[in-house]
């Protein structure tokens, strides 16, 4: 086999780090920790702390009246285990303060009629029942006061003995609800069966289909369903009926697990509309959800309908309008991918006519609700980053089922923020929720709708809570700015810029501050103008950073066009974006200082993460990473992670098909830990069955047998997001430290760069095919295709340093006599080959090679003429790292290969055939007089010298320029080594030339050779020994020719039988 051996790329590569690079200094590096971090806090500072405290409010549920709303809100203090739960009554027709009820700490509270409430009580034990319990207010509205006055709550009964929730009444009297059950779906025995398991022996979950394992739980034999039970009034008195009814089919679950909740369902005096998986696919497998409408009463199963057609994707948001007449959901029309767009469909119940109103409408449907009437739905959908309400006419029913004609246009009702889970009232309003980048969640109420829903007038906005306005009181949350850049194959792509207090354009003065780069999740996810208690960008804005985030091609809220391209294309398009965003970023932002860059992303964030350290040719400078919960191999989590229709759908099919390896495997991580020597943070839960364990394990392992600077935080009690507020502080401090800390880049430039590519260094040293260069097991036919390689490089390189030998930065080590290599390639390959430079340069073989190398040497010559023609002095100083990393390997590693190649081709004490490793001492010695490695160490001694005169305290070029070009050199020398590997499995010596001769033509110009005479004598003897055996055997003259044909003969003849 013959052609690149990789034991020849190391001569390439991995010579060019000094060998006499102490091995633990890699841990050392130039990245240094502050072993004093503290986070920034102060009255002032929306720290962590401050916001994971804040008060956390829910969605406002109203009334049928519209004039109250009760409002759920959760606060956490840190350092307690349990937070404070409590349920508020916002009026909303008047400024009075919301009115916390008086209510036990924790369960759920619903509207049972306009003026009471139901609470339903967790029992202390997690084994006792549910108690239920009413709470009566008194309203009183006065013209100069209005007045809430909650009642002490009254006990009504108690519920089932296991563990309910989502509860619902409807007017009919009927209280519907979830909860957890075996497939018998008996309550009464759910407690039973549940020590049943507990106790059954071990501890062995058996599957024989998937799911095995959802979110973060195993999936075990509970499953969840909606029940009924009547409750009803009696003068003054509320009682529950005793007998639960089952509302759903056999293996029907709503909610729909892991994240489903209220909205799976609604209620009407006489049914229930829900949403649940697709009993006849494989979960795993299908997004598929079907509509069934059941009466709220038991009755035969054929007054179950299914609503949907049975071959649409996944389904949200079921709802009922109020005279029961209509339903409507949000349908994905594509089985298997979840974030399809969401369109609008209605079902007329009488009609039986099922007809689809926003097929035309380039964005995905969410939170609707029917107007009182009937005739108009208002809803949310994402839009430029921002989720905006929406209202839409209903048309009339047609005929049969399908899209309806002509299309109906939504009408926007905000334009600003994010809204959330809107509720139609009386009087043309509406309730909603909403936060933004600078707010987090509150109550509204938008004014001036019809009655239909459709606009009579410009509607106002008036916000009616204000629950975290004591805590963020003192504090300046500065205005998000929304920019916009054109991004890949053109399209205008958009991100976010949130300053730290202070650093407005109009305070900076030439002040720069360091920045983050955030990058979402998904990857079908946005940075949307919202809330956050995970990744919040005013939190890292008041630990003094400038965040930037930008939405990328699979970004949601710009079209499902844009969406759906990244599909099969994860690390392409996605980070041309944020490329070209980056840069605009520098371009355009005076105060972001981009030589104190980090970047964070957690989920397909963390994978970005991976795969920008997988690619330092972007030249993002970042200073450190931090990857939370990110993928690590691809191929791997198309098997390990849960929902398996996610992989099929982004990567084209399963990994095991030939499209889905391809994807997979093309935009692999794990393919190029080689390029990696950023800093990095991993984070990751136990919990998480999205994305495993091992992905940040593996992550974490790479970088330390890379030698690069990391940590890894593994939060056994967590999911996929850090949760616990304890927890959280603690994912904040990490964050926060691992940024915080920096390069030292007083030290000199020499130092800067052999600790800067260290890690990049190990991967090519420990290669099994450095290991045969090493060892002198290269055939010399491998090692002469190595040197011309070698050749072109020099050839290249040393052109650009002539050019540009002026250049400051390069001028000090610029010392052809001493340093050039190009020449003495040239005369090895001459030797080696016994022929002439000529005769060799001009051969078809060598010229092919020019003409088309190999893509490793190709990109690297490439790289090396571009910086050479660039008409950017900077672009020219670049040429130092390149020439440090191939100097300083010679200077090193190379004298120990000197020795492996004289005595694995046999070469003479003279040099010839192995000049490329000598040198001549800076005394510039006799000529032919190679430096002892005394000598040696000084040349490399005054090279480094040089290079820190000619680079001296430039940031810029140390913090950029030549770290990042250095570790690029190595990355192409990377590439160079898949090469060699690729040409030595895949080409045959016989291809070349016969036997085992040189490839090349040697019979033009023989070059006159000289011989040791021990070599004349070791021939004369030979010939002398075979004269003797041919004349006493009588193999001589006429007779013996024949005698001897006859013996060829017959040792032809054996052989042939052997």
């Amino acid at each position: 086999m013959w052609g690149l051996n990789a034991g020849l790329a190391w001569l390439f590569a991995s010579t060019q780090l000094p060998l006499d690079l102490p091995a633990t200094e890699s841990a050392l590096r130039a990245f240094r920790a502050r072993p004093d971090f503290k986070l920034i806090e102060g009255e002032h500072v929306l720290s962590p702390k401050t916001m994971l405290e804040l008060p956390r409010p829910g969605n406002g549920m109203a009334n049928e009246a519209g004039d109250l709303s009760l409002v759920p809100v959760t606060q956490h203090t840190l350092g307690k285990t349990h937070a404070k739960k409590s349920i508020y009554v916002v009026a909303l027709q008047s400024s009075v303060k919301p009115i916390e009820l008086p209510l036990f700490d924790g369960g759920e509270a619903f509207w049972l009629d306009d003026r009471t409430v139901g609470h339903v009580r967790s029992g202390a034990n997690p084994k006792s029942a549910q108690e239920l319990y009413t709470v009566s207010l008194e309203y009183s509205t006065e013209t100069t006061h209005t007045t809430v006055t909650p009642q002490s709550p009254i006990h009504v009964g108690t519920l089932p003995n296991t563990p309910l929730s989502n509860f619902k009444y409807s007017k009919s009297g009927a209280l519907v609800f979830s909860a957890y059950v075996y497939p018998d779906r008996n309550l009464s025995s759910v407690r039973e069966q549940d020590e049943e398991w507990e106790n059954r022996g071990n501890s062995a979950l058996v599957y024989d289909e998937n799911f095995v394992r959802h979110w973060d739980e195993y999936r075990g034999p509970k499953h969840q369903a909606l029940f009924s039970v009547d409750l009803l009034k009696k003068g003054n008195k509320w009682t529950i009926g005793e007998k639960v009814f089952s509302l759903q089919l056999p293996g029907h679950s709503t909610p729909v697990e892991p994240f489903g909740g209220a909205e799976d369902f609604d209620i009407s005096d006489t049914h229930v509309v829900y949403t649940t998986k697709d009993p006849q696919v494989g979960e795993a497998t299908h997004t598929r959800q079907n509509i069934y409408l059941a009466p709220l009463r038991p009755g035969p199963v054929s007054l179950v309908r299914e609503l949907t057609s049975g071959i649409q994707g996944a389904t949200h948001n079921p709802v009922l309008s109020k005279n029961g007449k209509k339903a409507a959901w949000t349908e994905m029309e594509r089985d298997g991918y979840e974030s399809d767009r969401s369109k609008l469909v209605i079902y007329d119940i009488e009609a039986g006519v099922r007809f689809t109103i926003t097929e035309d409408w380039d964005q995905s449907v969410a939170d609707i609700t029917f107007t009182p009437d009937g005739k108009s739905i208002i809803f949310t959908a994402g839009h430029n980053a921002k989720i905006l309400l929406y209202t839409i006419s209903i048309p009339h029913t047609p005929r049969r089922s399908g899209k309806c004609m002509p299309a109906v246009i939504p009408i926007a009702l905000t334009t600003e923020h994010s809204a959330f889970s809107p509720q139609v009232l009386p009087g043309g309003r509406v309730l909603f929720t909403s936060s933004s980048l600078n707010s987090p969640n509150e109550i509204y109420i938008l004014s001036g709708l019809s009655m239909d829903g459709s606009l009579a007038h410009k509607v106002e906005i008036k916000r009616v809570s204000k629950f975290a306005e004591d805590e963020l009181s003192g504090l300046y949350l500065t205005e998000p700015e929304s920019f916009w850049f054109k991004g890949a194959k053109g399209r205008k792509v958009q991100g976010w810029i949130v300053r730290p207090p202070g650093a407005e354009p109009k305070n900076t003065k030439g002040k720069k501050w360091p920045v983050v780069l955030l990058i979402h999740g998904g990857p079908q996810g946005a940075w949307e103008d919202s809330w956050s208690t995970r990744w919040n960008p005013q939190v890292f804005a008041h630990q003094g950073y400038v965040v930037v985030t930008i939405n990328p091609t699979g970004s949601t809220t710009f079209g499902q066009e844009f969406t759906d391209a990244i599909a099969e294309d994860w690390g392409g398009r996605p980070f041309e974006d944020l490329r070209k965003g980056w840069k605009h970023v520098l371009d355009n932002y005076e105060e972001v200082d981009g030589d104190r860059a980090v970047a964070a992303g957690a989920s397909w964030g963390g994978y970005a993460i991976n795969w920008i350290q997988s690619h330092p040719e972007w030249n993002f400078n970042f200073k450190a990473l931090i990857c939370h919960d990110g993928v690590f191999n691809t191929v791997y989590n198309g098997f390990a992670t849960d929902e398996l229709y996610f992989f099929n759908h982004d990567f084209g099919g399963p990994p095991w098909s030939a499209r889905g390896r391809k994807a997979a495997d093309r935009f692999n991580p794990a393919n190029l830990v080689a390029k990696w020597s950023t800093p990095q943070l991993i984070i990751h839960g136990s919990r998480d069955y999205r994305l495993a364990e091992t992905e940040g394990l593996s992550v974490f392992n790479a970088l330390q047998s890379r030698g690069i600077p990391s940590r890894i935080v593994i939060f056994p009690d967590e999911n996929h997001w850090v949760l616990k507020p304890g927890n959280s502080l603690k994912w904040h401090h990490e964050v926060f430290r691992w940024i915080d800390q920096d390069i030292d880049y007083t030290r000199p430039i020499s130092t800067l760069l052999r600790t800067s590519t260290t890690g990049a260094h190990d991967a090519i040293h420990h290669s099994e095919l450095a290991n045969r260069l090493m060892k002198g097991e290269l055939l010399k036919e491998e090692y002469i295709y190595f040197m011309m390689i070698l050749w072109r490089v020099y050839n290249v390189l040393e052109n650009g340093l002539e050019t540009h030998s002026t250049n400051p930065v390069l001028a000090p080590t610029y010392r052809p006599a001493l340093l050039d290599r190009t020449s003495r390639i040239s005369s090895d390959i001459t030797y080696l080959l016994n022929t002439t430079e000529n005769s060799w340069q001009s051969s078809p073989f060598f010229l092919s090679l020019l003409s088309t190398p190999p893509p490793g040497v190709r990109d690297y010559v490439a790289r090396l003429q571009q910086l050479g023609a660039s008409r950017d002095p900077m672009d020219h100083s670049r040429l130092l790292a390149h020439a440090y990393v191939r100097y300083m390997g010679d200077l090193s590693g190379g004298q120990i290969i000197r020795n492996k190649i004289v005595k694995a081709y046999d070469l003479p004490d003279s040099g010839a055939g192995a000049s490329f490793y000598d040198f001549k001492s800076l005394e510039n010695s006799r000529p032919g007089e190679k430096a002892s490695q005394v000598e040696l160490s000084k040349v490399k001694e005054w090279y480094r010298q040089g290079m820190n005169e000619g680079v001296a305290d430039n940031m810029i070029l140390k913090a950029e320029a030549l770290i990042q070009e250095a570790n690029l050199a190595f990355d192409c020398n990377r590439r160079l080594f898949q090469d060699v590997a690729d040409a030595i499995k895949n080409t045959e010596l016989s291809d070349y030339a016969p036997g085992s001769r040189i490839i090349f033509d040697t019979s033009q110009e023989p070059q006159e050779r000289t011989y040791p005479v021990s070599s004349v004598i070791a021939v004369v003897m030979a010939l002398a020994l075979a004269h003797f055996i041919l004349v006493v055997g009588g193999f001589t003259g006429a007779r013996g020719t024949e005698k001897l044909e006859g013996v060829m003969l017959w040792l032809r003849g054996a052989a042939g039988h052997s």
